[in-house]
């Protein structure tokens, strides 16, 4: 709508996956923690006077955690079991489901024998005939299927796309891919291909690179619950990586700013989720998200983009916009930077003019994107904003 396009500064990504949530928060919790080592107190970086940068302290280390294997080629793996589909589903394993095919009736006995069914055959959404989508998402029965679990995200469009094919041939894996919904397309990359992204460029982002010695890494990513297979994560958040040569001429100059292919450990967490978490009986998810965290305390309920009780029919202002939006962190980052004065702000700039001076980031940004030619990028026209009230130093 033309609110989306008038005010997006102010507006966080509708479709954002929880992984990216988190990732957000993570900018904030970093942010916090370089005013604390600025000031000499207790945080996880120190300063580096000459340079006025930081560095993380010896011993700390960031990690990973997820309820769910992350949507896209991460969640392309073998079926060796009747488990529920991955990516974008809201029935829990051995949950009683509605089945189509047999007049929409609740079952919690094994359903019909899938070898008197049809064949398996595609369709709009799940790609697999009611009966047998209906008996793997109950998890019950089909002992002996040979399939994989399948992603709502598609393929990013110019790449390689999925084959389609029956059991195995369905998925092309490695692929870049976007976000699975119900809603309208969206223009976001897999939560799979960001972090994957992040094992090159850090998980600080692009502003916080400018006053880090070096990128922030996460040394290992842990998932939860039965569904995990660790060759289909190792292959979707580093494995991908591995062709990217252009990378090592720069790393071996010893000019790349501490950027490399970085490989967390992946690790599995045998811990399902509480049915009452994980499961909804609603058609359709609700077009908001709770979000918290724990350090700098935030609680905010976001819907649409927006704060919810925001009123939608004015343009948003601070009391309607949420902590997450990128004006909300532009604006603390300037301060933040204005404070150490560190970087000397020209009498106008946008969002999108400083992200574009940072570097080495930027530079291996390029490279990452050069080699991922499909990757989907933001228009820039929706970072060319400023400050509501200019932060500059002297």
């Amino acid at each position: 709508s033309s609110m989306y396009v008038c005010n997006k500064e102010r507006l966080t990504h509708t479709c954002i996956h929880t992984h990216m949530y988190i990732h957000t928060h993570v900018y904030r919790y970093l942010l916090k923690q370089l005013r604390l080592a600025k000031d000499r107190k207790n945080s996880v970086f120190e300063i580096i006077c000459e340079q006025k940068t930081f560095r993380l302290r010896n011993g700390v280390s960031f990690h990973f955690f997820t309820s769910q294997v992350p949507c896209g080629d991460a969640a392309i793996f073998p079926q060796m079991e009747p488990f529920p589909f991955v990516g974008d589903q809201s029935d829990p394993p051995g949950c009683m489901c509605k089945c189509p095919s047999s007049g929409g009736e609740k079952f919690d006995s094994p359903p019909p024998d899938p070898r008197s069914q049809p064949p398996m055959h595609s369709n709009k959404r799940r790609k697999l005939s009611d009966i047998d989508s209906c008996s793997i998402r109950g998890g019950r029965g089909l002992e002996g299927l040979i399939d994989v679990h399948r992603t709502g995200a598609k393929c990013v469009l110019g790449g390689p796309q999925d084959d389609k094919g029956q059991g195995f041939a369905y998925h092309t894996t490695g692929p870049l891919r976007t976000k699975p919904g119900r809603g309208d397309p969206t223009l976001s990359m897999s939560c799979s291909d960001k972090m994957m992204k992040w094992n090159v460029l850090g998980c600080q982002g692009t502003f916080l690179s400018t006053v880090l010695a070096g990128p922030v890494y996460f040394d290992s990513v842990t998932v939860s619950g039965r569904l995990f297979d660790d060759k289909a994560i190792q292959r979707a958040l580093c494995g991908r990586l591995s062709l990217l040569e252009n990378l090592k001429p720069i790393q071996d100059s010893g000019c790349s700013g501490g950027y490399k292919i970085h490989s967390p450990r992946i690790v599995h967490a045998e811990v399902p989720m509480p049915s009452e978490l994980s499961y909804s009986e609603q058609k359709r998810l609700a077009p908001g998200a709770i979000c918290w965290c724990v350090d700098p305390p935030m609680h905010e309920v976001i819907v649409q983009g927006l704060k919810q009780g925001a009123n939608t029919r004015i343009k948003p202002g601070r009391d309607s916009s949420s902590s997450l939006c990128k004006q909300r962190w532009f604006e603390e980052f300037v301060s933040f930077a204005s404070e150490l004065k560190l970087i000397k702000f020209p009498p106008s700039f946008t969002y999108f003019s400083l992200k574009a001076e940072t570097e080495p980031y930027q530079s291996i940004k390029k490279l990452f994107l050069d080699h991922f030619k499909t990757w989907i990028r933001n228009e820039r026209t929706w970072e060319e904003f400023q400050l509501d009230k200019a932060v500059t130093s002297d």
